[in-house]
């Protein structure tokens, strides 16, 4: 029994939720990617899981009409999230207002959403997370949450967040989601064989991966290995054959080469992205190296919601075209290569990430990222940056 067409799945776990009689469980396949599996002899018959199904239902949304580059004030913050740091201000608001916060948080088994009532469990949501988060039961928790009296802030993929209105099926005044715009999810398989070509290597095991640190500054990030030793093994995103193999797309789930999600109108009351290619309209956001959020709002919720972090946040006014003109999935989902079927049967037969990263997206593709190279890069955007502020201000 199919719930949907399997390409089209996005493993957002409604199905599981809604189910009645809870006959649905999710396997991970050869490929290291979660589908729902139905236990027939459980099955009612009822259709739920169709009827709520995102890719059998996908919403309209709502194209932003106010866009803003933003960052957190405060630069701890700033320097610890993936881009400018407005989601933890959002999440930091809502907790101190006595609401609860869900996203997507790392955890020893992998990814997953996860229920934030203190500041304490928060910072576990910063930063990016490059896999898909198992949602668990925060769907269900969120409603039972709403349904009491809180106020709920739910952070997601925008199918996650797509998925959460179908199956709450009728607006409630005191929720809030943000949607991120997501590249896709690449396999958790492909990203547990690397981790252990890297304990061998390091001959230690991983205890925690971080997806983006900013090292030395946001258009510099690496990812970053935790040891048991507490080393921390830092690989420039360019050199890192995990992430160059998640970027050029040869592992994204399938349903994300088929994104419906990939275009200007939202589901989120908010939309978060990095603001690629910016250029500051004004003195007061220059200094932008250690990251800056592109900030859609989609509703009249979200109005509110940025309203209450004014006071924390540098913000100024932009256009949805330039967000649009760095994120490729605002306006189209990634491309998957031709010979990404090579590479799969490849990897079925053991062949190392490393390996395959120099056969499929080899050294010779990658950008100069040498310190010497980031320096050059660096004054060069200070002197850009310059000449644009001083026409600007003829």
């Amino acid at each position: 029994m199919e719930i949907c067409d399997r390409e089209l799945c996005t493993g957002c776990q409604t199905c599981v939720q809604i189910c009645p009689t809870h006959a649905i469980t999710m396997h991970m396949d050869k490929d290291g990617f979660y589908y729902p599996e139905i236990n027939t002899s459980l099955c009612k018959n009822c259709d739920l899981c169709h009827k709520k199904c995102v890719a059998n239902n996908p919403p309209n949304g709502n194209t932003p009409f106010q866009v803003f580059a933003c960052w957190n004030k405060n630069k701890a913050d700033r320097r610890k999230s993936a881009s400018g740091g407005v989601f933890y201000a959002l999440a930091q608001q809502v907790i101190l207002n006595g609401g609860v916060v869900f996203g997507a948080a790392w955890i020893e088994t992998g990814v997953q959403h996860i229920k934030c009532d203190n500041l304490d469990d928060l910072k576990k949501l910063q930063g990016s997370k490059y896999l898909q988060s198992n949602i668990g039961n925060s769907y269900l928790s969120a409603k039972q949450l709403l349904a009491s009296g809180h106020t709920v802030l739910f952070s997601g993929t925008p199918c996650q967040i797509a998925a959460l209105r179908l199956f709450l099926g009728k607006e409630y005044e005191k929720l809030y989601t943000v949607d991120v715009v997501c590249h896709g999810v690449p396999s958790e398989r492909v990203l547990q064989s690397y981790k252990e070509e890297l304990e061998e290597k390091y001959n230690d095991s991983i205890g925690q991966i971080r997806f983006r640190v900013k090292h030395p500054n946001w258009l510099f990030s690496a990812m970053g290995y935790r040891l048991s030793s507490g080393i921390v093994r830092l690989h420039p995103l360019w050199k890192d054959p995990f992430f160059l193999g998640f970027v050029n797309n040869f592992y994204l789930r399938p349903s994300c080469y088929r994104c419906s999600f990939s275009r200007p109108q939202r589901n989120g009351d908010l939309t978060l992205c990095d603001f690629w290619g910016f250029r500051a309209m004004h003195l007061k956001m220059f200094g932008h190296m250690d990251g800056v959020s592109a900030v859609m709002i989609n509703t009249s919720s979200g109005v509110k919601l940025f309203e209450l972090i004014e006071g924390m946040i540098k913000y100024e006014k932009h256009s949805l075209q330039e967000v649009m003109a760095g994120n490729r999935n605002l306006h189209a989902p990634q491309q998957r290569p031709e010979n990404a079927d090579q590479f799969w049967s490849e990897y079925q037969k053991n062949s190392s990430i490393s390996y395959l990263s120099q056969k499929y997206f080899p050294e010779s593709k990658r950008p100069n990222y040498s310190y010497k190279s980031r320096f050059r890069t660096f004054i060069r955007l200070i002197l850009l940056e310059m000449s644009y502020l001083l026409k600007g201000n003829e």
